[in-house]
């Protein structure tokens, strides 16, 4: 899918430590505030990230993780991909196996994308009708690319128990990242069910990781 990239890339705007959460009241604060952070980040790592045959998988792992993961709904991204119906009926057993392939999916795609987030730039542009008493935004967002068009993305996040916020799903270019990792998820499980989608999974995800 030729939007994963993209749609990783945009997730390490969400990256920071979890002593910053109760910081950031604005979810548009967090998002600008948190992006420029993670390109800092970026830059600094950039020549271990750059060398990735000569780094482990699990350090570029333990940098997710640590920075991304915090600031992201997996497990009711998890539930949304799976579908409700599949997710109902699936085993215990199952829905624990499918939110740690679902998570090493992202972390193993992402990593292939780190070394050229830091040639991206985003501007992040106010919550209409602002964000106070709300637990679900939308922020809208440009990513220049240099030599492209600014590229539209719309970052939608909640806030639970009146916390952090979490990004749930995100749209670039007017495609859900959630959407369509459960159109492609939907179609291995009309092929061969949902054992069959977790062996896929767990193979591509070796393949992934095999290549780092």
């Amino acid at each position: 899918m030729k939007y994963v990239k993209i749609f990783l890339l945009v997730l390490m705007t969400l990256c920071v430590a979890n002593a910053f959460a109760a910081k950031y009241d604005s979810p548009v604060k967090m998002l600008r505030e948190v992006s420029t952070d993670a390109i800092d980040q970026l830059k600094q790592n950039k020549k271990d990230l750059n060398s990735s045959k000569q780094v482990p998988l699990k350090k570029i792992h333990d940098i997710i993780h640590k920075v991304l993961l915090p600031h992201v709904d997996l497990d009711n991204m998890a539930r949304v991909v799976l579908g409700r119906n599949v997710w109902q009926k699936a085993t215990t057993k199952q829905k624990k196996h499918f939110k740690m392939q679902f998570t090493n999916l992202v972390i193993n795609t992402y990593a292939s994308a780190l070394t050229t987030f830091d040639k991206n730039r985003i501007k992040f542009f106010p919550v209409r009708g602002g964000y106070a008493g709300k637990t679900i935004v939308q922020v809208n967002s440009e990513v220049d690319a240099p030599g492209s068009p600014p590229l539209p993305v719309v970052y939608h996040l909640t806030r639970k128990n009146h916390g952090k916020w979490l990004v749930y799903d995100l749209s670039v270019d007017g495609i859900s990242l959630v959407q369509s990792y459960k159109a492609q998820f939907s179609a291995i499980i009309q092929q061969s069910n949902l054992e069959g989608l977790l062996k896929t999974l767990e193979k591509h995800n070796a393949t992934l990781a095999a290549t780092k």
